[in-house]
């Protein structure tokens, strides 16, 4: 089921149907080479094996060691963790790697990634902008959440209050942010056939939110395999790095 794996940049990372949602912009290698070259962080070899094995335990002290190590929240999440997204997805994609062991693999990272926050010692920037929230989902349509989590780890590590929602149909994304109150919503879109479901979505958020201009970010591979697709949705920003993604959703909120 799961057949294209997260790249390097993308917000958020969130897998498709059977498949993680990413905007590729480096090759396997050079993510393989980018995370084996730090020197506080495991390699991508080292860190699979637990993940395959589903040792959620030694692959969180792993991170651990890093952190110890000098690592940032940063070097861990775009030079560790999105890299073996990355190569789970091209694991599958070239047989190297079967059904289970990549379904276990992810649902191993899913467990890092969820940890991640309570694993470093934040320090919120002067630019964060407190008590602001933030509900992450995937398309209606669109499946799995590792992406999501991912991302709502980035922005909560950023200052942010962000809730992931699991369930995905537009009656329970509609409640989530009526209920959370929230100030911004980042959808992923791995198909751009899902457009036009995603556009009415968006025109039905903010015709019940109190703010009718409440920022809606988009992400998600549909960016890259059709964006024309995308252009046309009445989002306020698309966002394909995840880097950018924190300081474009500050803007739009101080907008």
């Amino acid at each position: 089921m799961i057949s294209d794996v997260v790249r390097s940049s993308v917000l958020p990372l969130l897998f498709r149907a059977h498949a993680a949602d990413a905007l590729p912009v480096a090759s396997p290698q050079r993510l393989q080479s980018v995370a084996d070259m730090h020197p506080a962080l495991p390699s991508l070899d080292d860190l699979e094996v637990h993940l395959i094995a589903a040792d959620a335990g030694r692959a969180i002290q792993l991170l651990e060691a890093s952190f110890d190590a000098g690592a940032s929240f940063e070097d861990v999440v775009f030079d560790l963790i999105i890299p073996m997204a990355y190569r789970l997805g091209d694991a599958w994609n070239t047989d190297r790697l079967g059904f289970a062991d990549v379904t276990v693999a992810t649902s191993t990272l899913q467990v890092l990634t969820r940890r991640l926050d309570s694993l470093v010692e934040r320090e919120l920037p002067v630019s964060c902008l407190p008590g602001k929230r933030l509900l992450m989902c995937a398309a209606p349509g669109d499946d799995h959440d590792i992406g999501a989590v991912l991302i709502e780890q980035i922005f909560r590590h950023a200052g942010f209050e962000v809730a992931t929602l699991l369930g995905n149909s537009e009656d329970a994304i509609l409640a989530a942010v009526a209920r959370m109150n929230a100030d911004m919503v980042g959808i992923s879109l791995g198909h751009s056939s899902l457009a036009p479901r995603l556009n009415e979505l968006i025109r039905q958020i903010r015709a019940q939110h109190p703010d009718r201009h409440i920022p809606i970010l988009v992400g998600g591979s549909a960016l890259m395999h059709d964006p024309q697709a995308c252009f046309e949705l009445d989002a306020d920003a698309l966002i394909s790095n995840a880097r950018d993604a924190v300081e474009i959703g500050r803007a739009l909120l101080r907008a």
